[in-house]
């Protein structure tokens, strides 16, 4: 099975949340992503970060880990951070970037990673362990009725290996 990691960045106030708006799926998002074979979590999270942002990371602790039902394949291990180094920017993965409000994130963000950044505002004194049932074939397909074009476009960027979304 394969695993992934995705980054909670605050701001130290924890206020603040890094936000990436994605090119390949025309979301926004935390960023992160699959771990390399051999690989440690805490430094795939890094990794990912400083690819997706150009940041350097000072990871906090470990949230959660969320196992798959149906819809996904990989495990994703989700870290609270915060930056250590750098300023955030855009590159070949990422359209736009930036620090939104807890309570004011962008239009569009991953549902699913609105529910992690609760999580992580819980401070639960264990790592939360459970099944991702918030995505099912039943919210992405209310997900694509809702917004098509996303849909579509993400299809073309994916499946057909186009460059839709540049």
């Amino acid at each position: 099975m394969e695993h992934s990691v995705t980054a909670i960045i605050f701001k130290p106030s924890r206020n603040e949340v890094l936000c990436i708006k994605r090119r390949d799926v025309s979301i926004w998002t935390l960023p992160g992503g699959l771990v390399d074979e051999g690989e440690e979590l805490e430094e795939a999270v890094k990794r990912e970060v400083l690819e997706e942002t150009g940041l350097r990371i000072a990871v906090k602790r470990k949230i959660g880990e969320y196992t798959p039902i149906k819809v996904i394949k990989t495990v994703t291990h989700v870290y609270e951070c915060f930056p250590e180094e750098g300023l955030p920017k855009c590159n070949d993965e990422v359209r736009a970037i930036g620090f939104y409000p807890i309570n004011k994130l962008p239009q569009l963000f991953f549902l699913l990673h609105e529910h992690w950044i609760k999580d992580a505002l819980a401070d639960h004194a264990e790592v939360i362990k459970r099944q991702l049932t918030e995505l099912t074939y039943w919210a992405i397909f209310k997900y694509a009725l809702r917004h098509p074009i996303h849909v579509f476009r993400f299809f073309l960027s994916k499946w057909l290996n186009l460059p839709i979304n540049s």
